[in-house]
């Protein structure tokens, strides 16, 4: 499957607004643990729409897959002043990825950072697809069509 060479946001867009519900949710959020919940909505949006999500694509690095443009802003911020006034795109105003949120903050909103490190770095993940090929460097962008053939098997929003 080729992914369609498009995007819905601006990744800081997507980012911001989920540390936003995060903070209405009163769910813990940091920049770990706002990267991973980003990664999760891209490859889920990835898989239900068959393009990206986001303008930026996520980086194999250390601790996971990284939106790098949208780690170096954020790294920042005071997260608990992002609110609806702060957005600037129009993430917001989508029925469709607020429900996908949803789905991804009940089921991960408990996590921790280090649990979602984990979680990313199993075996047969995106980032550990990239992570173990052959010349790879940390940086190295993840294939759009590694996160789609993960995210369609192994989560399903419904």
């Amino acid at each position: 499957m080729t992914i369609k060479d498009r995007y819905a946001y601006k990744s800081i867009d997507v980012a911001k607004y989920i540390i936003m519900s995060a903070n209405q949710k009163r769910i813990g959020i940091n920049v770990t643990k706002v990267q991973k919940l980003l990664f999760i909505c891209y490859g889920t949006w990835m898989a239900l729409k068959e393009y990206r999500l986001t303008d930026e694509r996520p980086q194999a690095w250390q601790y996971g897959p990284l939106f790098y443009n949208t780690w170096k802003e954020l790294s920042t911020c005071n997260f608990s002043d992002i609110n609806d006034c702060s957005l600037d795109g129009d993430v917001e105003e989508n029925i469709y990825f607020q429900k996908l949120l949803d789905v991804v903050l009940n089921k991960f909103g408990d996590w921790n950072a280090a649990m979602l490190v984990n979680w990313s770095h199993k075996e047969s993940s995106p980032w550990s697809i990239t992570k173990n090929k052959p010349n790879f460097k940390w940086g190295d962008i993840i294939n759009d069509d590694t996160v789609h053939k993960f995210f369609s098997k192994s989560f399903n929003p419904q």
